[in-house]
C-alpha cells in the first residue's frame, strides 16, 4: 500500500460517513485506537483503511475532527452510542470534551438519547458516568 499525503482522515465518502464512523459501525476497535491516538492518515478508500496493518502505510496528519458530522448530523460519538460500542465510547472520552456529549444531531438527538433509545443500558451508565468525570 502506497502513502497518500493528500488524504484528509476527515474526507466523507459520498454516503456523508468519515473513517472514525466507519470504523466504530463495523466494530474495528483497532482502528478506532489508531485514528484516535496515533493521529494518522490512511489510503484513498475504506477499504484500504480496513487492510491497513503495516505501519510503514500511515502518515502522520494533524487536525483530526473529533466533531465530525456524518449526513444525519452524528459524531463518532453519536455512532458509538448507536452501536452500542463501550470500548469506542471508553476511547473517545479519552480526547473529548463535555460538548461532545451534549452534541445533538441534525434530529436533536444526543449520544445519550441513542443509547438510550437503542436499549444500550450499560452504554447509557457509562455516558452519564462520563459526563460526570467532566464536572470535576
Amino acid at each position: 500500500m502506497e502513502r497518500n499525503a493528500d488524504f484528509d482522515v476527515n474526507y466523507k465518502n459520498f454516503k456523508g460517513d468519515f473513517a472514525l464512523k466507519l470504523a466504530i459501525q463495523n466494530q474495528h476497535i483497532k482502528n478506532v485506537e489508531v485514528i484516535i491516538h496515533c493521529g494518522c492518515k490512511f489510503g484513498k478508500s475504506y477499504s484500504k483503511f480496513f487492510m491497513l496493518n503495516n505501519p510503514k502505510t500511515l502518515i502522520k496528519m494533524e487536525g483530526l475532527n473529533l466533531m465530525e458530522t456524518d449526513s444525519k448530523g452524528n459524531t463518532a460519538l453519536h455512532e458509538a452510542a448507536i452501536q452500542g460500542d463501550r470500548a469506542s465510547i471508553k476511547i473517545l472520552f479519552s480526547v473529548l470534551s463535555i460538548q461532545a456529549i451534549n452534541k445533538q444531531n441534525a434530529e436533536g438527538a444526543t449520544p445519550l438519547y441513542l443509547a438510550s433509545a437503542n436499549g444500550h443500558a450499560a452504554v447509557v451508565q457509562l455516558l452519564i458516568d462520563g459526563g460526570n468525570l467532566f464536572k470535576m
